[in-house]
């Protein structure tokens, strides 16, 4: 979508009116069905970082692309926060 920052923007602030306490933990951008996507994933990933700075990662659960990157984040930064 050409629209994404726009998007994201939106969610971050539908999520701030939502809860302060949530809006500041940290962020984690998942894209999925990356197995439709017609461009590299690592040129996306960087034009991403250059607006915004979070961990991203990308799965597709079609191809299970990305799934176990997905699941070792989450139980790593389970462990370093208890959160």
């Amino acid at each position: 979508d050409d629209n994404w920052h726009k998007n994201y923007n939106t969610v971050r602030n539908e999520i701030s009116k939502y809860s302060e306490k949530v809006s500041s933990k940290k962020e984690i951008i998942v894209f999925t069905k990356v197995d439709l996507l017609h461009e590299n994933l690592k040129e996306k990933k960087i034009k991403i970082n250059q607006k915004l700075n979070s961990e991203i990662l990308f799965i597709s659960s079609f191809n299970n692309e990305g799934i176990n990157d997905l699941i070792d984040y989450l139980f790593k930064y389970k462990e370093i926060t208890n959160d």
